[in-house]
């Protein structure tokens, strides 16, 4: 038994910290196991200037979560919420977890009042790593089941209507590590609206 019992004990301290250098690869950020980090967040969503920040841990072992707002446009009455999940399938490089998440949107556009969009996926990164220096490419397809409540425009004071939909989001970009700062850059693809791809810049701080 103990033969047995040994090498499988080698075997997942082993995956343990492979986990730890891999973990929020698959979602962008280059935090090791236990590190949070702050990031202010900029770049283009359907054609306006989109501006906030984000907050996101990286609890010890596979899991991490996440928290976010952004304003749209020069007078920032759009406002989107976000929230979000991970859990990473194998604790080795490239890393590989599902992705689940809540968003909300305050204004999403012309003849509707509000969106909530529910994104389930899969994140895929890589992380190279030097002394202080790291390089982290990654991509998150996703699932979005959308609800999107209309605006009445014939009757402003009625109820509106709501609908909802199945669509498709995606992210990929590159970040760069400088410990203790990372900078990096997106691209976002959606079905929502036909709207065209927009792009996220990141900068952020990690503790």
């Amino acid at each position: 038994m103990r033969r047995v019992i040994v090498p499988t004990a080698v075997a997942a301290a082993l995956l343990l910290a492979a986990g730890g250098a891999a973990a929020q690869s698959c979602l962008g950020i280059p935090t090791r196991d236990g590190q949070i980090s702050l990031a202010a967040l900029g770049g283009s969503l359907d054609g306006e200037s989109q501006y906030g920040g984000e907050f996101t841990a990286d609890v010890t072992g596979p899991a991490a979560f996440g928290i976010g707002y952004g304003g749209i446009g020069a007078d920032g009455d759009r406002q989107i919420f976000t929230a979000r999940a991970s859990y990473d399938f194998f604790l080795i490089e490239p890393s590989v977890c599902g992705v689940a998440g809540l968003w909300f949107d305050s204004a999403p556009g012309v003849g509707l009042e509000e969106r909530l969009g529910v994104p389930v996926g899969v994140g895929i990164g890589k992380t190279l790593r030097g002394d202080r220096f790291s390089t982290t490419v990654f991509a998150v397809p996703q699932y979005v089941w959308l609800r999107e409540k209309l605006t009445p425009l014939l009757s402003p004071d009625a109820e509106g209507e709501t609908v909802t939909s199945n669509e498709f989001m995606a992210e990929a970009g590159v970040t760069f590590g400088f410990l203790p700062f990372y900078v990096g850059g997106s691209v976002l693809v959606t079905t929502f609206d036909d709207s065209d791809p927009g792009f996220r810049l990141r900068a952020g701080l990690m503790f």
